[in-house]
């Protein structure tokens, strides 16, 4: 047998082995890749429904002490009423009917003022979530790229294993069929 027939079947072999743990290794990539990307969409979807959530129970305790500062308004209103009712004030007149107005007034703005502070924190919650949700889903993109462009330049990979292991095979052939005196 001739040291290149020695040189070439061991790059051949070596070739092969490197281009088959290549694709493995492409392969676990595409893999862990693919999964993170999955993960990431399911936490994406998961943090964005749980800040919906929060934001609707919010929204339904600050409905609650809404109701209860408009009935608490209503009553001030009317206990103000009542007192100075039937002393035949008019309004505008800076009889006591402008108590009434103003204490009207002083409640509708409070209601006002907390309606907009609901609003307010309802608005924070739902932007906090799908801020969190579109952070989530660039980490899913870009996770999910990594698996893309691994797969696009598999063969690429895979050629570029297989000709270094021919090369270092060949080399290694070479050098053993040499040191065993195989003719050239």
């Amino acid at each position: 047998m001739a040291l290149w027939a020695v040189a070439l079947g061991a790059g051949v072999l070596k070739g092969s082995m490197a281009g088959h743990a290549t694709g493995k290794k492409i392969d676990a990539q595409i893999d862990h890749w693919t999964k993170v990307a999955s993960a990431k969409k399911t936490t994406a979807t998961a943090e964005k429904n749980a800040y919906n959530e929060r934001g609707i129970q919010s929204e339904t305790m600050h409905s609650q002490n809404l109701l209860a500062l408009t009935k608490t308004t209503q009553q001030k209103v009317s206990v103000i009423a009542n007192k100075v009712g039937g002393s035949g004030a008019q309004i505008g007149s800076g009889s006591p009917a402008h108590v009434i107005k103003s204490e009207q007034a002083k409640g509708e703005s409070h209601i006002r003022s907390y309606q907009d502070k609901m609003a307010y924190e309802y608005d924070n919650i739902i932007a906090k979530g799908q801020e969190r949700y579109d952070f989530n889903m660039d980490l899913a993109n870009q996770a999910q790229a990594k698996a893309d462009s691994l797969d696009s330049n598999r063969s690429s990979m895979v050629q570029q294993a297989q000709f270094g292991g021919l090369l270092g095979g060949a080399a290694q052939g070479a050098m053993l069929g040499s040191s065993l005196g195989v003719p050239v």
